[in-house]
């Protein structure tokens, strides 16, 4: 379906081409793409590569395929709500307002950042909160 056969043909010809936008002070010495400033340098580039290394047939086919693909299915990240406060004694905490592994998502979180973690409880007063502190 996604072309198996021809790809290994056809891989060495296709690369990415890296246009900076409004920078003129990049340097990019011994890079292993290609680098350009701008869309016109772009089209100058594109223009001065020798092309003929992809039959004709297998473009058309190409092109065919993306301008019917099907959208890519992804399944719509959950946001999580969550906030920080301090205690009267100035213990710094989250509440996490869903569930358990919600919470334990949040706390990863910030374990990932170098806080100090510590147990996750679910708050007495409301139902479908819970909360952590941390250092």
């Amino acid at each position: 379906d996604n072309f198996p056969d021809e790809y290994e043909k056809i891989e060495k010809f296709i690369y990415p081409l890296v246009v900076m936008k409004g920078t003129d002070w990049v340097k990019t010495d011994g890079t292993t793409m290609p680098v350009v400033l701008g869309g016109i340098e772009a089209a100058v580039y594109i223009n001065r590569t020798e092309g003929g290394n992809i039959p004709d047939d297998l473009i058309n086919r190409i092109v065919e395929r993306i301008k019917y693909a099907k959208p890519y299915e992804e399944k719509p990240e959950k946001k999580i709500k969550f906030e920080e406060g301090k205690t009267r004694e100035g213990k710094r905490f989250v509440r996490i307002f869903g569930n358990q592994k919600d919470a334990e998502m949040v706390a990863e979180i910030y374990r990932k950042k170098n806080f100090k973690v510590k147990k996750i409880f679910p708050d007495k007063k409301e139902k479908g909160v819970f909360f952590f502190y941390f250092e």
